[in-house]
């Protein structure tokens, strides 16, 4: 019996592991794009990868629209037009729907800069500190709660580009 149970939780455990990997980005490792457009300004939007929270991923819209789903340990860019634009972190069923982390959409206002990059970095917390995790077994397991949330912010350039060559394009 022993040997059963030690053989089941091997491949649940295995089974975990691969779809936590499966939640990730996959595309190509990072690089730096510039706008080609003189008025444009770039923004990149960025996650580490953790095991805590890897399951879900926020969907990004700009203006209302959807622009791209943010995996852990991935990136995603756009070129915009200089100007003042509304960025929600919504889901699957729209920009006023909230995803399975965030108790409402987050929504904040973000304003381009013709020719200037920034940099927002993805974070879960609970009260304005990180995430509260329960371990079980050996997979730590976010604790969701009224007071958890989410939050993009914003980088300094240096600090930022060390951090996201860690990651890859999500798609």
């Amino acid at each position: 019996m022993a040997k059963f149970l030690t053989a089941t939780s091997r491949r649940f455990y295995i089974f975990v592991l691969l779809f936590m990997t499966g939640c990730a980005a996959s595309g190509p490792a990072f690089q730096q794009q510039t706008a080609t457009d003189g008025n444009q300004g770039t923004v990149y939007f960025y996650r580490i990868y953790s095991a805590l929270g890897s399951a879900a991923s926020p969907y990004i819209y700009i203006d209302g629209k959807y622009k791209g789903k943010l995996k852990p340990g991935g990136y995603l860019y756009f070129h915009l037009p200089e100007g003042s634009y509304e960025i929600t972190l919504g889901s699957i069923d729209g920009p006023d729907s909230n995803w399975n982390w965030a108790p409402e959409p987050y929504v904040f206002s973000l304003s381009i800069v013709a020719g200037e990059s920034q940099f927002y970095k993805f974070m879960m917390h609970t009260d304005g500190s990180e995430a509260t995790v329960q371990v079980v077994g050996n997979i730590a397991v976010p604790v969701k709660t009224g007071t958890a949330g989410v939050k993009l912010e914003e980088v300094e350039r240096t600090r930022a580009l060390e951090e996201i060559k860690h990651t890859k394009l999500s798609h």
